[in-house]
């Protein structure tokens, strides 16, 4: 005859449970990797550093801190990237951050996922390419340094052992 159905309010923790499993698996990256690149990473780079120099930054894996910017500057790609800017011990970063996977973000309220979000205070890992030209919103033309991501964290992650984003290239393998 009619069969019950399972409760909603279970279907729902089993959806958000299996959502977050999923989220943390695609940041998933050995402890040692994690200890290698925080440890490796410049943490003197800022724009003015690299305008002097840009050659003397290209390659090299820096870190820093900011926001993400609520309207980032427009880059004419068809991956992911964000921009990022704030102030450090060396001076102010503004930079384009081009992401080799998909941003984490929830369209669920209460979803413990750790997502990434405009406004969000984070610390970044990247790769240094070079500088480029993009345009504001308003139509500003603006020469930025860009980067490949390695990791980004939470600011207050300051153990640097939670990324709410890591490269794909860096993803345990299972």
């Amino acid at each position: 005859m009619f069969r019950s159905l399972p409760c909603p309010h279970l279907l729902l923790f089993a959806i958000a449970f299996l959502a977050s499993s999923v989220a943390a698996q695609q940041r998933d990256v050995s402890a040692a990797e994690l200890h290698r690149i925080t440890n490796e990473a410049s943490y003197e780079f800022n724009n003015l550093k690299m305008y002097k120099d840009e050659e003397a930054w290209r390659g090299k894996i820096v870190a820093f801190s900011g926001y993400i910017q609520k309207t980032p500057v427009i880059a004419k790609t068809k991956g992911e990237y964000l921009q990022i800017a704030g102030n450090t011990a060396n001076g102010a970063v503004n930079v384009v951050v081009f992401l080799d996977g998909p941003i984490p973000t929830t369209d669920n309220y209460g979803n413990q996922v750790p997502t990434i979000t405009p406004g969000m205070d984070v610390r970044v890992f990247l790769q240094v390419r070079s500088l480029m030209n993009f345009t504001s919103e308003s139509g500003v033309m603006m020469n930025l340094p860009t980067g490949d991501a390695l990791l980004i964290f939470p600011k207050d992650d300051y153990s640097m052992t939670h990324p709410v984003w890591a490269s794909s290239a860096l993803i345990r393998r299972r």
